[in-house]
């Protein structure tokens, strides 16, 4: 699995919402968790703001809202990334990762991200905290590659590449994963390989309500 906590893009002229703790992952060598692609840079602006923006990512979105504010052509307002916390051992891996993207909202909220990796049991727990003062709704989105079969066992979730299989499952049992699949109003559950070409892909979506400290816990185990 792969973490990016890192700056958003190049100095003033940064122009994607890709890069506040959203993750990937691969299993065996086959994608799994994907990030979405690109898409178009200067043209077809509906595509072009789904692609670039936070819900084409790995990762959790409030009020609907992208982590960075996005104008014309660059972002607006950026979003301060931090990692506060790696701890790698033989055992387990630890990252913590946070921005304040949504600071900017009536009711600021800040949004943590712990990725813990169990190494024996190939188990990893990905909780996401988000902390406010009032109330607001949030969703977090899994973008699946278009090669991986994807299907729900109970509230389960189960995703396919070949010889190699992952599940997920939230510690909340009563949140549920919907699965979207090539829908465009609004735009989710795609992938762009190359520019102005995209196809349908699986992305499951949570969501769920947020008020004060809130967490969402996630854990992805590699049954292959």
């Amino acid at each position: 699995m792969i973490a990016d906590a890192g700056p958003l893009g190049y100095l003033s002229i940064a122009r994607t919402a890709r890069r506040c703790a959203g993750v990937h992952a691969v299993g065996r060598g086959r994608e799994i968790l994907i990030d979405p692609g690109t898409f178009a840079y200067h043209t077809q602006k509906k595509w072009r703001d789904y692609f670039r923006g936070t819900a084409a990512h790995n990762t959790v979105t409030v009020d609907g809202e992208n982590h960075p504010r996005s104008a014309a052509t660059s972002l607006a307002c950026k979003a301060n990334v931090a990692c506060e916390s790696w701890e790698t051992g033989s055992v387990s891996d630890r990252f913590v990762g946070s921005h304040d993207g949504y600071r900017r909202l009536d009711d600021p909220v800040v949004h943590h991200r712990e990725i813990l990796l169990e190494k024996s049991g190939r188990r990893i727990v990905v909780t996401d905290t988000l902390e406010c003062d009032g109330q607001h709704q949030a969703e977090c989105r899994w973008h699946f590659s278009e090669a991986c079969e994807v299907w729900l066992e109970g509230k389960v979730l189960y995703a396919r590449n070949i010889g190699s299989v992952v599940s997920l499952r939230l510690a909340d049992q009563a949140l549920k994963f919907e699965l979207h699949n090539g829908e465009e109003d609004p735009p989710c559950g795609w992938v762009s390989r190359s520019f102005d070409v995209k196809i349908p892909t699986v992305t499951a979506v949570v969501s769920f309500a947020v008020q004060g400290r809130t967490t969402l816990i996630t854990e992805i185990v590699c049954s292959y």
